[in-house]
């Protein structure tokens, strides 16, 4: 555009020069030059007092659901712009088009709001942004394109499935432990009060309410499961060295994650842990056992950003000294197959007082070697539709 408007200049001074005796046509050209200079400082001064920022209710979307993004223009000058255009970008992971773009005018010292939906199409960490903002004047000869850094990454977690057939051992405190009532009390939610009866316990007793009244009262609270988890999931890409691999690693990933909200619905205490690719590098993934929405959505995005190992074993992972498990913790292994060495060490951990269950992944199903008789649960896993059906092998 520098070009045009040097142009256009050497236009007037040739007009002028030209029409140096005619006092009408200069005051016409005059009139021409100051609403060129009046155009070049409005168009100047509306590329530094405009500003875009992005608005989101969360970054992080659930496969399968959308998600609004929104940009939210202001136009801080005391005159309108007319014909703004604004072009977001976003990966097409998480969207339909690329570049998503917007013309419009903004009244003087006004607002505009621009939004369209994000769709999670793939498990992953994807980027929103950046924004650029593009103007043109009514002259056609001062214009700018200027990027705004409103980049924001997304989160996609996997898809989640109903599970059926599952018998939860950890509905059972303390794993192998049998017993008719196996629902204890979480102390952290009081739902009421009841009158002192002997055998309660002395630290629940409600000393204000008991003092009030008279009469000693005890709290009583929502009953909830005593028995943690831990889910073990293997990803060794030689593990899925058959067709369709990443088919089959999505659906271990997504088998995991529908565990995780099944056990986080009982109101259990779970972590998770994986031989995994993270930043480049093989890892041994392994969180906290916990319980509750943020830790819940912390697993998510977790399984969110794995990749397969390349060298890390499963048999590396499940270690007493990398797992660190309390006693009586049910333990999930989530895999396409089981060498001797790995068997051996849940036999191990079966021993040491946890309660172990299979899940086989992909094509391949050993039935050679009940592990049924062995004390485990071992189930092959089998996704229709929005359910996840386990059979007994």
């Amino acid at each position: 555009m520098k070009k045009s408007r040097i142009f256009f200049l050497a236009i007037l001074l040739l007009a002028n020069f030209l029409l140096l005796d005619f006092p009408g046509a200069k005051i016409v050209l005059y009139g021409a030059i100051i609403l060129l200079l009046i155009v070049f400082i409005y168009t100047r001064a509306m590329k530094k007092r405009l500003s875009l920022r992005r608005f989101m209710d969360t970054d992080k979307v659930f496969a399968g659901l959308t998600e609004t993004t929104s940009l939210i223009v202001s136009n801080d000058l005391h005159l309108p712009i007319n014909a703004i255009q604004i072009t977001d970008y976003a990966d097409l992971n998480i969207s339909i088009e690329q570049a998503h773009r917007f013309l419009f005018s903004i009244d003087k010292s006004g607002n505009e709001l621009i939004s369209y939906n994000l769709f999670g199409r793939k498990r992953g960490k994807h980027k929103v942004g950046p924004t650029t903002v593009a103007f043109t004047d009514i002259l056609g000869i001062n214009s700018f394109k200027i990027e705004i850094n409103t980049a924001k990454d997304i989160t996609v977690f996997p898809n989640i499935y109903q599970i059926n057939n599952m018998h939860y051992k950890s509905m059972q405190p303390y794993g192998a432990i049998k017993n008719k009532v196996p629902i204890f009390e979480d102390p952290t939610i009081m739902i009421g009060l009841k009158e002192y009866q002997f055998g309660d316990e002395i630290k629940k007793i409600n000393w204000k309410v008991s003092a009030k009244y008279d009469k000693l009262f005890v709290n009583t609270y929502q009953p909830s499961i005593s028995s943690s988890s831990v889910i073990i999931l293997d990803l060794l890409e030689d593990n899925y060295n058959f067709r369709n691999r990443d088919f089959y690693m999505e659906q271990a990933i997504e088998v995991t994650a529908s565990l995780v909200k099944k056990l986080f619905l009982m109101r259990q205490e779970v972590g998770i842990a994986v031989n995994c690719r993270l930043d480049n590098n093989d890892a041994k993934l392994k969180t906290n056992i916990n319980k509750g929405e943020a830790h819940f959505t912390s697993l998510l995005g977790e399984l969110a950003v794995i990749e397969s190992s390349k060298r890390l074993l499963l048999k590396e992972l499940i270690d007493p000294v990398v797992l660190n498990l309390s006693w009586g913790i049910s333990i999930y292994v989530i895999t396409t197959r089981l060498d001797e060495m790995t068997l051996y060490k849940l036999i191990s951990f079966q021993q040491s007082g946890h309660s172990i269950t299979i899940i086989n992944i992909g094509p391949e199903l050993n039935k050679e070697l009940s592990l049924w008789n062995i004390g485990f649960q071992a189930f092959y896993a089998e996704i229709e539709g929005n359910i996840i059906n386990l059979l007994r092998i």
